[in-house]
């Protein structure tokens, strides 16, 4: 495979560090909801430290940290770092490359990479901030949990209730929910400590808030209203947000980020759907509400680019999505592939999942990353699977919801009679406390 140009540049300046060092090590840290930890959002396998228990200065000397530069600065990739490992030996440019590509990485790799010690110790400098403070969230996502959402850790508990223990075990489903809220108390993290956000606020340079929800994270507006009154409008700030709020305990975020430089402010709106069927699929939103906080941030001239999330629950309506999102957000679409296995799109009707290809041929234009339409074809031309999770996770969560997804999302009513009309078996059972047995195939 020929590297393209881009690439080619960014491995050669990743080549100018020792061995294969990233800067995320010596300038980078991701936090998620529970505290952990992770050198970044690619990040696999353990932790490297908790915010509970450690603070930041003894987690990016401690022994994980120290570890993994000791492992780089060998020619080593760590455990950790897997997937950009992965992607290198194909060849194709990795998210390790693309990093030394940013505006601080000469000075990273001058100043605190050349000067680690022999153990690992390094001194460093927190120029970019992963924050996902709290899975506190005002919405309960189809294709989510409760790592990431309290709504779900909520709404999880009231779905199993009335169901016996015996019947919570014999069903996937339900004992799936259990789970859920099960995870509610480790996924909140109630740090009150942001000294370290103090500590570090003349070093960064980029912020990127997730969630939960950034906008009703007091976190948030504690680090945005710091930036703003010490004027460090030259930070990039960007956001995953849902859109349903664009103000909390009455302050607006475009008051602030109206001080920014055009694109130094960038909103990645998490859009699967327009009307009753986003209603559905990120279940809490309020279509009309979402929709006028889109308009609003456009209209005020912030850079946005929707996240659209890809499931069986929006890929026949694709095209035409696509064209919609397009006209509302004045830019292009970036196009995330869902793989769980109640949602991915092997649970169509392969006659419909054909349908929308040369379509989406002709859309390319509005993607983003239009490299990325190459793997959904593949998918698209996936074998179609006989399994009735699908199934079975609408008619229970419809239930509790007061839906009928069979006659909102296009394609699932084709599903439901090639499975024989399962979904109303499921929903019959759960309505009278039953377990629902498994699909025999």
């Amino acid at each position: 495979m020929i590297l393209s140009p881009r690439t080619q540049r960014l491995k050669k300046l990743a080549e100018k560090s020792p061995g294969w060092a990233c800067i995320h090590p010596w300038s980078h840290l991701c936090i998620n909801p529970n505290g952990s930890t992770k050198l970044c959002c690619h990040h696999t396998n353990s932790d490297i430290g908790d915010t509970n228990t450690e603070s930041i200065e003894d987690i990016m000397n401690g022994p994980t940290m120290r570890r993994i530069r000791r492992q780089m600065l060998a020619g080593q990739s760590p455990n950790e770092c897997e997937k950009c490992d992965r992607i290198e030996r194909i060849p194709a440019g990795s998210p390790r490359m693309k990093e030394h590509g940013r505006s601080y990485a000469e000075e990273i790799r001058d100043k605190y990479i050349a000067t680690t010690q022999p153990d690992g110790t390094a001194e460093y400098s927190l120029k970019y901030w992963d924050l996902r403070f709290s899975n506190i969230c005002n919405m309960s996502c189809v294709m989510c949990n409760s790592d990431w959402s309290s709504l779900w850790s909520s709404e999880s508990q009231a779905i199993t209730k009335g169901f016996t223990q015996e019947h919570i075990d014999k069903d996937s489903n339900l004992t799936y929910m259990q789970w859920q809220h099960k995870l509610t108390t480790a996924k909140v993290n109630q740090t009150k400590d942001f000294q370290w956000i103090d500590n570090h606020m003349d070093q960064v340079e980029r912020i990127y808030f997730a969630g939960g929800e950034p906008m009703i994270m007091p976190s948030h507006w504690y680090i945005l209203e710091k930036l703003h009154a010490r004027k460090r409008f030259d930070v990039e700030l960007s956001y995953n947000t849902n859109m349903l709020k664009l103000s909390h305990g009455g302050k607006r975020a475009l008051d602030y980020w109206q001080d920014w430089p055009h694109k130094q402010v960038k909103v990645q709106p998490s859009i699967d759907e327009t009307g009753e069927r986003a209603e559905w699929i990120r279940y809490g939103t309020v279509w009309d509400t979402v929709k006028q906080n889109i308009i609003s941030v456009r209209d005020a001239g912030i850079w946005m680019e929707p996240m659209l999330s890809v499931g069986a629950y929006n890929i026949l309506r694709l095209p035409q999505l696509l064209k919609e999102l397009y006209e509302l957000f004045n830019n292009k679409i970036q196009i995330n592939i869902v793989w769980n296995k109640e949602w991915r799109l092997s649970n169509l009707n392969w006659e419909d999942r054909q349908s929308v290809k040369p379509q989406l041929e002709q859309l390319h234009d509005l993607v983003s990353d239009p490299g990325v339409m190459n793997q959904l074809y593949h998918l698209l031309d996936s074998e179609e699977i006989t399994s009735s999770k699908l199934l079975d996770r609408c008619a229970l969560l419809d239930l509790h919801r007061g839906k009928n997804s069979m006659q909102i999302i296009p394609g699932f009513q084709a599903v439901n009679k090639r499975l024989g009309n399962r979904y109303e078996y499921a929903r019959e059972r759960y309505l009278n406390k039953q377990p629902v047995e498994k699909m025999k195939i």
